[in-house]
């Protein structure tokens, strides 16, 4: 779990500020990564920078191999809604390099097992899934509670159940977002997150996240109005592997289906939710995510966030939460699943008397 802090905001302590910054970890040398619109023969590296070079023109030898291929295996868009946020994205990823122990942010996380893959299109077959988080929870009469469902990314209007909710609030795919908050959300997905970021303080959230919205296919938006009280919201991730399916569990298959889950959350002034966001799939695959969290003045937000990927999962999140004045983030991450997990946690608390207490526990 890796946690950033900007401030301080009224209130808070510089002592407080110094404390976080200094868990977050040493300082470093100034990235190499290329500047917003630099050309792609800046990300080359070796020989291959060599032969840009002396080429003198933009070549595919200057785009990070592991990166093109990411962007290759992505699937179809679910929204044309998404079409120039996924085109302005692409540009950074191939510009971009890969994270590596070789950056600061990184240097404890051995990422080996994902650059040796071969990414691919998942299946989408979510196969006993459905049995162990959808139809329990409908068996012990639990369906009034609203339920949203993405399946590798995609919303899936078979297994999700939100009729209950009330008030004005929403839960669905972009598609359908209310129009007063559309245009907020397409333009904060247009935000690349931490693409001017110090590197003595950045989480490494930039080139995943960028590869999150180049691939987008959908979007997981949830939208409260203002003064409006929403008890318990469940969002269920499902990820599923490539077709043909080897079942394999322990990450023996050399192929990783890709899914690319996207969740935008609005609360309005003095809003309230508590959410349950659970990330769950079975077979070997990449599930890279992204999750935008805005609370409005005083709203409040409980985030119980669960990860149980299979054994043959890779699993990358960056939540990135900002908050209003006097408004409350309680975070709750358990992380119980994957191969491989890692999730990113940056609050941003640019109003006074904010509050945003972490908590987390890998198991």
């Amino acid at each position: 779990l890796h946690i950033s802090c900007t401030g301080p905001a009224p209130g808070q302590s510089q002592a407080m500020l110094t404390a976080c910054i200094a868990s977050v970890g040493a300082a470093y040398l100034p990235s190499q990564r290329p500047a917003p619109g630099a050309p792609l023969c800046g990300s080359a590296r070796g020989r291959a920078a060599v032969r840009c070079a002396e080429a003198g023109t933009l070549t595919q030898s200057a785009v990070d191999d592991w990166l093109g291929s990411a962007v290759a295996a992505r699937g179809s868009v679910a929204s044309g809604l998404l079409d120039e946020v996924r085109s302005e994205a692409t540009d950074v990823v191939l510009a971009a390099r890969r994270p590596g122990r070789k950056q600061e942010a990184w240097r404890r996380t051995d990422l080996s097992l994902l650059y040796g893959a071969t990414l691919g299109a998942p299946s989408g077959r979510v196969g006993e899934l459905v049995a162990g988080y959808v139809e329990e929870e409908e068996e012990a009469a639990a369906a009034a509670r609203p339920r949203l469902v993405f399946v590798d990314g995609v919303y899936s209007a078979d297994l999700s159940d939100t009729s209950s909710l009330g008030g004005g609030a929403y839960a669905g795919p972009l598609e359908q977002v209310p129009p007063e908050v559309r245009e907020a959300v397409l333009e904060s997905l247009r935000e690349i997150p931490e693409r001017e970021a110090d590197p003595r303080t950045e989480l490494g959230c930039h080139t995943f996240a960028a590869l999150n919205q180049a691939a987008l296919s959908d979007v997981a938006c949830v939208y409260v109005p203002s003064g409006v009280a929403v008890d318990t919201l469940r969002l269920i991730l499902l990820s599923t592997p490539s077709y043909p399916d080897s079942g394999a569990e322990a990450g023996a298959s050399p192929q990783l289906a890709a899914s690319h889950p996207n969740l935008s959350l609005w609360l309005g002034d003095g809003a309230s939710l508590s959410l349950l966001q659970q990330y769950a799939g079975r077979g070997a695959y990449f599930c890279n995510g992204l999750s935008r969290l805005r609370l409005g003045e005083n709203a409040s937000l409980t985030h119980a966030y669960l990860q149980e990927q299979s054994d043959g999962a890779v699993h990358v999140d960056s939540v990135l939460a900002t908050l209003a004045a006097g408004a409350r983030y309680d975070a709750n991450i358990v992380q119980s699943g994957g191969r491989l997990s890692r999730v990113n946690l940056a609050v941003r608390l640019p109003g006074g008397d904010s509050h945003a207490p972490p908590n987390g526990v890998a198991l």
